[in-house]
């Protein structure tokens, strides 16, 4: 079972899902703009008793997650147009 997640950037709607949760593991994918691309965190072993991904955490880490690979992706997709730019 995945769950929706999304936000507005700039009037553009970014759209993901969680793809695996457990208390200590979270990924999501990002679904529009892009597709097919993940991003994950993990909380190791000696960190739980502190942290963990439990109710409203889960939502916002997932959430926090898709904007990093968003923001990641429109970097990576500037970067392409300025070399055709240069060329």
């Amino acid at each position: 079972m995945s769950e929706i997640i999304s936000f507005r950037f700039n009037d553009i709607l970014v759209q993901g899902k969680i793809t695996h949760y457990d208390p200590y593991d979270i990924s999501v994918e990002i679904l529009e703009p892009f597709s097919g691309f993940t991003a994950g965190c993990h909380i190791p072993y000696f960190a739980r008793q502190f942290k963990g991904y439990r109710g409203e955490k889960r939502h916002q880490k997932a959430v926090e997650l898709l904007m990093e690979l968003y923001f990641a992706l429109v970097i990576q997709e500037e970067g392409k147009a300025t070399q055709v730019r240069d060329q």
